[in-house]
């Protein structure tokens, strides 16, 4: 009777598992044809980078904590206007991927970039707008696979400033496919 019970249970189980796979193939079905290719892009994506979902963490803040950069930069060497962000600033902040091949970009706790002026201040966006453009000019900006800037208050400019470069151009951080922003002042 017990093993009769546990062949039934499993049973249903696998009844269960038929069923939800089923109802994910029928929303599949009615997807347009550009959703199709998306989720076909980002499948391939995931199998080229070994992404599981079971395995994937909240953050990669752990991680990025351990990416020290080679110099350390302080407020005193980060004068108003951003004319600190040149390619040796964006160098500074490139590692290489211990997890899979390619570079993250990890501005990670640098909050004195940003927190120099208040977030309403007008030097903040030619900042952000420098940042983003000497990133994405960079000579190794092709290799990039990870961007993380968590817990530097940069805000939305940064966001959009970097949705503006990259939108339309396939050739701006070909490679990205994380960008970590937790802890920042986004709305």
């Amino acid at each position: 009777d017990k093993k009769l019970m546990e062949h039934l249970r499993q049973e249903a189980s696998n009844a269960e598992q038929l069923f939800q796979l089923n109802l994910i193939e029928e929303k599949v079905k009615h997807l347009s044809d550009k959703d199709k290719i998306l989720l076909y892009n980002l499948a391939q994506i995931a199998e080229i980078y070994r992404i599981d979902s079971t395995s994937c963490k909240h953050s990669v803040e752990p991680h990025a904590s351990d990416l020290v950069p080679k110099r350390a930069y302080t407020a005193k060497m980060m004068p108003p206007g951003g004319s600190f962000i040149k390619a040796e600033f964006i160098s500074n902040f490139l590692f290489e991927d211990p997890s899979s091949p390619g570079l993250i970009f990890s501005l990670n706790s640098q909050c004195e970039i940003f927190r120099i002026y208040d977030d309403k201040h007008e030097a903040i966006k030619s900042i952000v707008q420098k940042l983003v453009d000497t990133l994405v000019e960079h000579r190794r900006a092709m290799e990039i696979t990870k961007i993380i800037i968590t817990g530097t208050a940069c805000g939305d400019d940064f966001v959009q400033a970097l949705c503006k470069k990259c939108l339309g151009n396939a050739k701006v951080l070909p490679k990205l496919f994380l960008l970590d922003l937790e802890k920042n002042c986004l709305s």
